[in-house]
């Protein structure tokens, strides 16, 4: 879920998110909160509290864009984060740059090391997937694999037992993920995907 500082200005998140998880009984592991690069700007020890009391509950939280903008590799070490997700510019420019693909390569291994699972963005072509596979990227999103989808459809795969994110048929990866297993969740998922 994409939150923004504005949510954080004018919710209680803490609060907000507690409730969601109480009412729909969800396991706190299947909850992301892909945090934006102005709420990633606003380092304040009230906003450093705040995202260390989300993961408290259990709640994943993962740095959207790495790589563009302002994203820096500060936040790796400010923020309680769970989760790195690689700029698309970074992941469709690998096969013409020996460049991006170091940089790629390098986030995967510096998030492995830091027990985060990392998410390349913007997968459009098999290609890139195989890529991606071969420098130890472990969970990738993209049109490859689908167009975003309407929360049913999207209920529809999960019921399905279909695997939602490893682009190399990993179960897990050599990080801290403790997520459960899509297949073992579905109604939890819907019970978020509701809410959302």
């Amino acid at each position: 879920m994409n939150v923004s500082a504005t949510e954080f200005v004018h919710r209680d998140m803490i609060r907000f998110i507690a409730g969601i998880l109480e009412e729909s009984d969800a396991d706190p592991r299947w909850l992301t909160l892909e945090l934006t690069e102005s709420l990633m700007a606003e380092t304040s020890a009230r906003m450093r509290q705040t995202l260390r009391a989300l993961r408290d509950l259990g709640v994943g939280l993962s740095i959207d864009d790495f790589g563009a903008g302002y994203s820096s590799l500060r936040y790796l070490e400010a923020l309680p984060v769970t989760e790195i997700k690689i700029d698309r510019g970074f992941v469709q420019a690998m096969p013409e740059s020996a460049t991006k693909r170091i940089i790629v390569e390098a986030v995967v291994r510096l998030g492995q090391e830091l027990g985060a699972a990392v998410v390349a963005e913007g997968i459009e072509t098999e290609n890139e997937r195989v890529m991606l596979c071969d420098i130890g990227c472990p969970y990738g999103q993209g049109y490859l694999f689908s167009r975003p989808l309407p929360p049913q459809m999207f209920l529809k795969l999960v019921g399905n037992g279909l695997p939602l994110g490893p682009i190399a048929g990993q179960t897990s990866f050599s990080g801290a993920s403790d997520a459960p297993s899509p297949s073992h969740n579905a109604t939890q998922i819907q019970q978020l995907v509701e809410f959302f």
